[in-house]
């Protein structure tokens, strides 16, 4: 069982990325955080640390959380388990395509 996280993003910001919304990836119990792989925008952590600073965190279910508890989430899980599917890039682990 998981949740899945989300960015969103105001008006602005949407027009420049032609989205309003981004899949930021899934916490499962038991592994690591996996990041949604978008090429040429989020193939980092960094890269998502400094998009998660333009956008509102919300997760499946319509909460919204803050900036701090989500990567307070993200270093929790960062001695669970690898899933071996993913791709491994700088201790994290990252999924391109779709998610359950």
């Amino acid at each position: 069982m998981g949740t899945n996280y989300y960015l969103n993003f105001n008006k602005k910001i949407a027009k420049h990325l032609g989205t309003s919304q981004l899949h930021i990836g899934k916490s499962s119990v038991g592994w690591r955080f996996t990041f949604h792989k978008i090429p040429n925008l989020a193939e980092t952590v960094t890269a998502w640390i400094h998009l998660t600073k333009q956008g509102t965190i919300v997760d499946e279910y319509g909460r919204n959380h803050s900036f701090s508890w989500f990567w307070e989430l993200v270093d929790n899980k960062s001695h669970d388990s690898h899933q071996s599917h993913c791709e491994l890039v700088n201790g994290n682990d990252f999924l391109e395509g779709e998610f359950s």
